[in-house]
């Protein structure tokens, strides 16, 4: 029995985790969920999966850090907005347990290190959203020397919608 946390249960990625896990009852338990602010999805959530901890991270910041380090958690599913996720990724990984990580914002602002400590803890880090698991999947079925270049686009989000003057301003926390 795989026992699993979820940050971000309410958006789309963690709503896609419940309902595999909601296929796999015996193989999968939730033991975790988080959400911005409360509402009557989590409260639902809640009710069917009976996690042993929640948070709400508009009324208590600490506590995505709190749930990424639960010591009987075997998988942290990391789906919270931009930089947010970056602290309670850390969390997870100082407790020694692995990530599934959809906020990719982690590893823009702060790859170096989360992949630095990720590898001091054994801990894998597993992309699970858009481009970067795109690029996970494609390194992991090709020999490195058969990639010259990878080219990222983005998509359509605030960013894309900038002036060129605009996102050259851009700083990465900001990203």
């Amino acid at each position: 029995m795989k026992k699993i946390v979820i940050l971000g249960s309410t958006g789309h990625i963690g709503q896609s985790a419940l309902r595999i896990a909601e296929r796999f009852p015996s193989e999968l338990k939730i033991i975790g969920l988080s959400c911005y602010h409360d509402s009557e999805l989590f409260q639902a959530q809640v009710s069917q999966f009976k996690p042993s901890a929640t948070c709400i991270a508009n009324t208590d910041p600490s506590g995505l850090e709190r749930l990424a380090s639960l010591p009987e958690a075997d998988l942290v599913i990391v789906s919270v907005v931009g930089v947010a996720g970056i602290a309670p990724t850390l969390a997870a990984i100082a407790a020694g347990t692995n990530v599934a990580l959809a906020t990719k914002e982690v590893l823009v602002i702060a790859g170096h290190h989360v992949l630095s400590q990720a590898k001091k803890n054994h801990v894998a880090i597993i992309p699970i959203d858009s481009e970067h698991s795109a690029l996970f999947q494609s390194l992991q079925a090709a020999p490195h020397t058969a990639i010259d270049k990878i080219y990222l686009t983005m998509g359509t989000g605030k960013i894309a919608q900038m002036s060129p003057a605009a996102m050259a301003r851009l700083q990465p926390q900001e990203v």
